[in-house]
This record gives structure tokens, C-alpha cells and sequence, in this order.
């Protein structure tokens, strides 16, 4: 059974999410700046859900894609996705040292439209 998992950061404010036995969706919604810290996350299984603050953005899903609106790097020795509009990181405090085959699956599980 799928668990969604919403992240509210504040401004300046740090959240943070952790994952759940099964398949986990993690919706980030915030409109500030600030990091929200995911632990556990099963790049096997979870994914995390971008629409709520692109849409908070006002980008259309062509403007959505990897290197345009986000992208995911190891910042510090830890994966971590950036948000192109803001200063928001998502940090993914379970994956670190992350190779390019990391990136490469945890980008694959980044959801960016309106999935229903």
C-alpha cells in the first residue's frame, strides 16, 4: 500500500520526511526557501512528488524536466535534488557518496505532473 508523505518547509526552516516499510511518495508543497531531509528512502520503491510546488511556480510541464526546473547531485557527499526557481534543496540523508547510477534511479523516481 502506498504512503504519501507531504513536506510543508518554512522558510529558512529545515523538515524533514521519513520513509515507511512499502512504496512511499513524498510530496514536497512549500513556497519558501530551506532544505527538507528525507530519510529512508527505497529508490527501489518510493518516489517524490514535485507537482504541488511546480505548480506553486506556475511551470507548465513542458518547463518540469530535469536541468531545466531541478536537477540531483551529490552536495557534500550526499544526494541531493535542487529546485532551479528557488533555493530549496531535498537532501537524501540515507544516500550518500551517491555514483552517477544513483542519481540516475533516484531521478528516474521524480514525479513533475499531475499524476491522477
Amino acid at each position: 500500500e502506498q504512503q504519501l508523505l507531504t513536506a510543508r518547509a518554512a522558510s529558512a526552516a529545515e523538515g524533514e520526511l521519513t520513509g515507511m516499510d512499502g512504496e512511499d511518495v513524498f510530496v514536497i508543497d512549500f513556497e519558501e526557501n530551506g532544505v527538507t531531509v528525507i530519510r529512508e528512502f527505497d529508490i527501489a520503491e518510493d518516489s517524490i512528488d514535485l507537482d504541488r510546488v511546480f505548480d506553486k511556480f506556475g511551470l507548465t510541464l513542458e518547463e518540469r524536466d530535469q536541468g531545466e526546473a531541478w536537477d540531483i547531485s551529490d552536495v557534500g557527499g550526499v544526494a541531493t535534488l535542487t529546485l532551479s526557481n528557488s533555493s530549496q534543496q531535498i537532501v537524501f540523508s540515507d544516500i550518500v557518496n551517491p555514483d552517477v547510477s544513483d542519481l540516475t534511479e533516484i531521478a528516474s523516481r521524480v514525479l513533475v505532473g499531475d499524476e491522477s
